[in-house]
C-alpha cells in the first residue's frame, strides 16, 4: 500500500507516453475532462450518507436551546430570574469554546490519517456527551459535559472538506443546497428540547408514573438526540467511503488518477497551488490576504448568528414584565424550529435560482444587512407585548420575526462557497479546521456576550432595557463596513422604544403597585 501511495501521478519521463498512440489516449482523457466540465454528476450515495452525519449534529447543538433557561432556573443556579442569562450564555458558549480548542487538530489529523475516522470519532463523542447533559444536577456538570461535546466535535469542517473532494468546481455551488438537510436538524433539535423537556409534566397520561424522567426532567431530549448520532456512526463505519486522496489513491487506476490530475489543474490556480504539491500546506502559507478577509468575514457573520441564536429563546422565555415574551418550553421549542424550515425554504427554493443569476461575493453582499431586520423587530415585539398582553401575540409576533429574517442566511452559503474555493485539496482540512476555528471563536464570544448584556439590560433597565439591541446593531454594522439605511432605521427604532419602554414599565409598576395594596 506504501508503495502505491508513493507511485507518482504522472509517469517518468523514459515510459511509454512517448508512444504516439499512448499520447493520443491521455489527450482523449483530457479531452473528456473538458467535454463533461459543464456536468459532472453528482455522487449520490456518498451526499446521502454526508447529509445524514450534517443532520445529527445541529440536532445535538440545538436541543438544549427552549429548555436551557428554565433548567438553570430549576436548578436553582441563577439566584435571580433576570440572572439566568448570565449562566445560559456561559454554558452555550462552553461547546464553541471547546471546539476552538480542538477544530484545528481534528482538521490537521484528518489531513494525515483520514477523514473518516476522525467523523466517526467526532460523532461518538458528540452522542456520549449529549445523553449525559440531562443526568446533570450541578452547574459544573452542565459545564462539563457541554465542553466535553463540542472538543469531541471537529465535524462541520472536515465535512465541508469531504465535499470539496468528491465534487469539482462544476458542481460544488450545486451540492451546497442539497446539504440544507442540515435546516432540517436545526428544525427538530428544538422541537425535541421543547416538546420532550419536562415530560412527566407535560405529557402525565404517558410519563408522569415514570420516576426516573421526574427525577431527571430534561435527560429524554437528550437521549432521543443522542440516538441519531448513533445511527450516523453505524451508517458512516459501514457505507461511507474515505475521501483523503492519499488515502485512497492506491485504488485508483493511473488512467483514473490522471484524469482528477487533469481536473485538479483547472480547479486550482497554480499561483496559488502549486501542481507539484503532495502534502498539506502550512497555515502561513494558507493565509495570504484573500483567505484572511474571507476568514474574517466568516467570524462576523457566525457571530451575529450566535447572538441572535442564544438571544432569542431567552428572549422568548423572559417574563413579559421583565422585557420579554414568557413562552412556554413547547413554544419555545417551535419557534426555534422555524429557523429550521426558514433555512430549508431559502436553501432549496431562494437561493438556486439567485446563484445562477449572482457570483457568490456579489450575492453575499446583497443579504447581508438582513440580518439586522430581527434586531429592529425583537424589541418592537416587546413594546407590542406590553402593550396586548395576550400570549397569542407573543407567538405568533416571534415566529414571523423569524421568518422574515430567514432570506439573510443566504450569505451564510455564499461565504461557505467561497471559503471551499480558496485552497487546494490538500490543505482543505487545514482550511476548513481555521473555519471551524473563526466559527467556535465567534460562537464563543457570541453567546456570553448577548445572553449577558440582555440580563444586564433587563436587570438595571439600562436604556429602557434595549443596551443589547444597541450593541448587536453595532455589530452588524461593522460587518457590512457601511452605515446604511437599515441600521439608521433600527436606531431610530431603538430609540422610540427606549422612549416608549419607560412609559411602559412606569405604567405596568403602577398598575403592579395598586394589586398589591388591594
Amino acid at each position: 500500500m506504501a508503495r502505491l501511495e508513493r507511485q507518482p501521478l504522472l509517469p517518468p519521463s523514459d515510459s511509454r507516453l512517448s508512444d504516439d498512440s499512448t499520447i493520443r489516449s491521455y489527450s482523449s482523457i483530457e479531452d473528456s475532462c473538458r467535454q463533461t466540465q459543464k456536468s459532472t454528476p453528482l455522487p449520490k450515495k456518498q451526499l446521502a450518507i454526508l447529509c445524514i452525519m450534517r443532520f445529527t449534529e445541529p440536532i445535538s447543538f440545538t436541543v438544549i436551546f427552549p429548555f436551557i433557561n428554565q433548567m438553570i432556573e430549576d436548578l436553582g443556579i441563577a439566584s435571580d430570574r433576570t440572572h439566568v442569562g448570565y449562566y445560559a450564555g456561559l454554558i452555550e458558549s462552553l461547546f464553541a469554546f471547546a471546539q476552538l480548542c480542538t477544530a484545528l487538530y481534528w482538521g490537521r489529523l484528518s489531513d494525515r490519517i483520514g477523514r473518516k475516522p476522525v467523523i466517526l470519532t467526532g460523532l461518538l463523542g458528540l452522542a456520549v456527551s449529549v445523553i449525559s447533559f440531562g443526568l446533570q444536577s450541578s452547574l459544573t456538570g452542565l459545564i462539563v459535559t457541554r465542553a466535553l461535546a463540542g472538543m469531541m466535535n471537529g465535524n462541520i469542517g472536515i465535512l465541508r472538506s469531504v465535499i470539496r473532494e468528491i465534487t469539482d468546481h462544476t458542481n460544488h455551488a450545486e451540492l451546497i443546497p442539497k446539504l440544507s438537510i442540515k435546516a432540517l436538524g436545526g428544525l427538530l433539535g428544538p422541537l425535541c428540547g421543547g416538546y420532550l423537556a419536562r415530560p412527566a409534566e407535560q405529557y402525565p397520561y404517558l410519563f408522569g408514573n415514570i420516576e426516573f424522567l421526574k427525577q431527571y426532567p430534561y435527560f429524554l431530549p437528550g437521549f432521543v438526540a443522542g440516538l441519531f448520532n448513533l445511527g450516523a456512526i453505524l451508517l458512516g463505519l459501514f457505507c461511507l467511503e474515505e475521501s483523503l486522496p492519499s488515502k485512497c489513491s492506491g485504488d485508483l487506476s493511473p488512467e483514473t488518477r490522471l484524469k482528477l490530475y487533469l481536473e485538479s489543474r483547472k480547479s486550482i490556480s497554480p499561483s496559488n497551488s502549486p501542481t507539484n504539491e503532495t502534502g498539506p500546506r502550512s497555515i502561513t502559507s494558507l493565509l495570504d490576504k484573500k483567505l484572511s478577509g474571507i476568514l474574517l468575514s466568516f467570524f462576523m457573520v457566525n457571530l451575529q448568528s450566535a447572538s441572535w441564536n442564544s438571544l432569542v429563546p431567552l428572549f422568548a422565555y423572559t417574563r413579559i414584565s421583565d422585557g420579554g415574551l414568557s413562552l412556554s418550553l413547547d413554544q419555545i421549542g417551535f419557534c426555534l424550529s422555524v429557523n429550521g424550515i426558514g433555512l430549508l425554504v431559502v436553501q432549496l427554493l431562494i437561493f438556486p435560482p439567485l446563484q445562477r443569476r449572482f457570483r457568490p461575493l456579489r450575492l453575499y453582499q446583497y443579504t447581508l444587512p438582513t440580518h439586522a431586520l430581527g434586531f429592529i423587530l425583537l424589541p418592537c415585539l416587546s413594546l407590542l407585548v406590553k402593550s396586548h398582553s395576550d400570549p397569542a401575540v407573543s407567538l405568533t409576533g416571534l415566529t414571523a420575526t423569524l421568518i422574515l429574517k430567514s432570506p439573510g442566511l443566504i450569505s451564510f452559503v455564499c461565504i461557505s462557497i467561497m471559503l471551499n474555493n480558496s485552497a487546494p485539496s490538500s490543505s482543505l482540512g487545514t482550511l476548513n479546521g481555521l473555519a471551524m476555528t473563526c466559527t467556535a471563536l465567534s460562537y464563543t464570544i457570541g453567546p456570553i456576550l448577548a445572553s449577558s448584556l440582555f440580563s444586564y439590560s433587563i436587570h438595571t433597565q439600562f436604556l429602557g432595557g434595549n443596551l443589547v439591541w444597541v450593541v448587536m446593531i453595532m455589530i452588524d454594522t461593522y460587518t457590512c463596513k457601511t452605515l446604511d439605511a437599515s441600521d439608521i432605521i433600527i436606531m431610530l427604532c431603538c430609540i422610540l422604544a427606549y422612549r416608549r419602554g419607560r412609559r411602559l414599565s412606569s405604567k405596568i409598576c403602577a398598575v403592579e403597585d395598586d394589586e398589591e395594596e388591594t
